[in-house]
């Protein structure tokens, strides 16, 4: 007789977010067998789950069941990864990524699904994110879980201009879609990053629980001033603002205040003004920072 030892082929789901337990059936399977989440299988990758080979615990009652606790996922939904075993016993000691040659089958991550977002300045800040398995999502909002935009997922910073307050998803145009809503941002322009935290994990009250990116977040338009413009009487007059993601079809107006109806009196110029560009820096396309001026009559 011939006998094969090893675990069966599997298949897994983690909902991001929330702590991720994969059970593995096979025959003659022992706790010293590991599972790593990798990219394929005998190859290292930068999944963001535990990096570390995960050792098998043994089910009460079932001798031939292992599972492998992978703690908090922070991968983002759709992200394609493999399950791959390391024999206990083998020589290698199951240490590294290339040590895990077994595949044994995927391991999908459940929920709103990264991408690359923008918000303006002096606008409301809404965004929707495709999401895996729509129909498990639309069962319960606490799936689509809270966003926050900060500098870095990884970072215990936020960022000026948005409320604290986390934001719950909820459904969009489509059970498929997950809906984000800010509300109005003027604040700091820039890249920062959306991120997630899983209510069924912590109470996503702090920026700290919100560790899952989502991916890019540019908030655009003028940077905040950081001095008062003069110009002088019956002279031209001209301002340069800097920003991200400025364009040629912005514009800009002389108001006593922002939002009203009233122009200042002493202003010719009482239209909206395009602003020309000054200056372009595009060492980097997620950073492109931009000088437009425009000019005034007196």
């Amino acid at each position: 007789f011939l006998t094969i030892q090893g675990p069966n082929q599997t298949s897994a789901e983690c909902y991001i977010g929330r702590n991720c337990s994969v059970n593995v059936t096979g025959y003659a399977l022992d706790s010293a067998d590991r599972l790593m989440v990798l990219e394929t299988c005998g190859q290292t990758s930068n999944i963001p789950m535990e990096s570390n080979p995960v050792s098998a615990q043994q089910l009460i009652n079932l001798n031939e069941t292992f599972s492998y606790s992978f703690g908090q996922t922070m991968a983002p939904g759709g992200l394609g990864a493999r399950l791959c075993w390391c024999a206990g016993g083998s020589d290698s000691g199951c240490l590294i990524a290339s040590h895990f040659t077994v595949d044994l089958g995927p391991l999908v991550f459940v929920g709103p699904m990264a991408s690359s977002s923008s918000c303006f300045r002096g606008q409301n800040c809404s965004i929707g994110l495709n999401t895996t398995f729509p129909s498990i999502m639309a069962t319960s909002d606490t799936l689509r879980g809270h966003t926050m935009i900060r500098p870095s997922c990884s970072a215990g910073l936020i960022t000026a201009g948005l409320s604290l307050n986390p934001t719950n998803g909820t459904v969009g145009t489509s059970e498929a879609e997950t809906l984000y809503n800010f509300g109005a941002f003027d604040g700091n322009v820039g890249t920062n990053a959306l991120c997630f935290c899983s209510p069924s994990h912590s109470d996503c009250s702090h920026p700290l629980e919100f560790v899952t990116s989502l991916g890019e977040m540019n908030l655009a338009g003028p940077r905040l001033a950081h001095s008062n413009k003069t110009c002088v009487q019956n002279t031209s007059c001209s301002l340069a603002l800097t920003g991200h993601y400025l364009s040629a079809s912005d514009s800009i107006m002389l108001l006593d205040r922002c939002g009203s109806a009233s122009t200042h009196p002493h202003w010719v110029t009482r239209q909206p003004l395009l602003g020309q560009t000054m200056h372009n820096s595009s060492s980097s396309i997620a950073n492109i920072s931009t000088e437009w001026p425009y000019d005034f009559d007196t």
